[in-house]
């Protein structure tokens, strides 16, 4: 039986492409054994009693489907042993499902000994795997997306973020995923050296940290945007598979990732909207909103969209022209409740993209509050601040509203 202070390798498709005795001579140890075939290894980890301090699992050729396995032979330790695992698979959605089923690591073959030393012995050189980072949950990921083009999506999308990045002190970042007429970054008066232009374009990059921090822009402590491209070009093939990437490594940094979601119908919009917790859709009382959220919501049931997850806002609601649709018409048509009203204040919204500032930042208004109340409710938080007070205007409005339902 070997020490606990030892190193076991489990090569599970037998291809002995681990570098085991010089991984072994930088850890200090003399004693290293060799499982091949992956039955062999449950039953060896399940029997070994104290677990080895390290494992190297090697995948081989396999790929997702070994992903199972390799959370039994992670359970089958008893919690002080450092696992690394090594494979062909250059996907980081891979990379993630292998952290979340309890590997410490995940290296490409050819793997350098020294890389998988230092990985084994990382901490300190403490040999016990972290549950709670290993199982920790990814960020909150919310859609906001327009019924029709010129509803305002974009900028509730700014706002709302905004709001729980300052707010709620939640780590957020804002995706203007708006390829061609994106203007998040602008409005904030950001320039960007890099930004989704270079994901969408060259995918075969694949998606890193390295390249997720270039795309980032700050502003204030806690809130990063990225940007969209900040010329007209031609719409790229953009694949779903990278959206998915982007948002599972973003989620992973971030409390909450925001997305603002172009009016668009396509492969990789979908697979944005079935990555998001909340859907957001900014609508106008207005026909052509109905119409096509009417339709947007078949569309996307057609995908396996939950619609429990589509949260429907009113935006400009209390406009001076005469809407045309009713909130009542509009809940019945769609089968859908009004979750948000977002009160119709162009002179702010002027204001705020002159200054080249968010509406929570230029003055206290009707819509400032409710995008706040919006962004707490959306991340599941009771509303704690105190109320603010009332406007002339808006003390009116509320009597007349009083008046009219008796």
């Amino acid at each position: 039986m070997l020490h606990p202070l030892s190193l076991l390798v489990l090569d599970l498709d037998g291809g002995g492409a681990v570098p085991a005795q010089l991984v072994a001579g930088m850890l200090g140890l003399t004693q290293v054994e060799t499982i091949v075939g992956a039955d062999q290894a449950l039953a060896v980890i399940q029997d070994r009693r104290p677990s080895p301090s390290y494992v190297i699992i090697d995948l081989g050729r396999r790929g997702e489907e070994a992903l199972g396995l390799i959370g039994q032979l992670v359970r089958a330790t008893d919690g002080s042993s450092r696992v690394v695992v090594l494979g062909h698979i250059n996907d980081l959605a891979f990379y993630r499902m292998l952290k979340t089923a309890g590997a410490h690591e995940y290296f490409m073959h050819p793997a350098r000994a020294e890389e998988v030393a230092n990985a084994l012995t990382h901490a300190g050189g403490s040999a016990r795997i972290s549950a709670s980072s290993a199982n920790s949950a990814p960020g909150k990921i919310i859609g906001i997306v327009s019924a029709a083009s010129g509803d305002g999506a974009s900028t509730v999308a700014l706002n709302t973020a905004y709001a729980i990045a300052t707010d709620l002190r939640i780590p957020t970042v804002l995706v203007d995923m708006d390829y061609q007429f994106g203007m998040q970054a602008r409005h904030l008066d950001l320039q960007a050296k890099f930004g989704i232009r270079e994901l969408f374009e060259y995918p075969e990059r694949g998606v890193d940290a390295t390249l997720v921090s270039k795309m980032l822009l700050n502003y204030g402590e806690r809130l990063r945007v990225i940007a969209a491209s900040d010329s007209l070009r031609m719409l790229p093939a953009i694949r779903p598979e990278t959206v998915r990437t982007l948002l599972e490594v973003l989620s992973g940094q971030f409390g909450c990732v925001v997305l603002d979601i172009p009016h668009l119908w396509t492969p990789w919009t979908a697979e944005a909207l079935r990555m998001c917790d909340h859907v957001v859709v900014v609508a106008q009382l207005w026909l052509r909103s109905l119409a096509h959220f009417s339709r947007m919501l078949a569309a996307w049931q057609e995908v396996g969209l939950d619609r429990s997850n589509v949260l429907l806002a009113i935006n400009r609601s209390g406009a001076r022209y005469r809407e045309t649709v009713s909130s009542q018409d509009f809940e019945r048509i769609c089968a859908k409740t009004i979750r948000f009203y977002l009160a119709n204040d162009m002179r702010t919204i002027v204001s705020a993209e002159n200054q080249g500032k968010t509406l929570l930042e230029v003055g206290h208004s009707q819509l400032e509050r409710q995008i706040r109340e919006m962004a707490r409710e959306l991340m599941g938080i009771a509303h704690e601040m105190e109320p603010m007070p009332m406007t002339v205007a808006e003390r009116a409005q509320q009597n007349l509203k009083r008046i009219f339902k008796k």
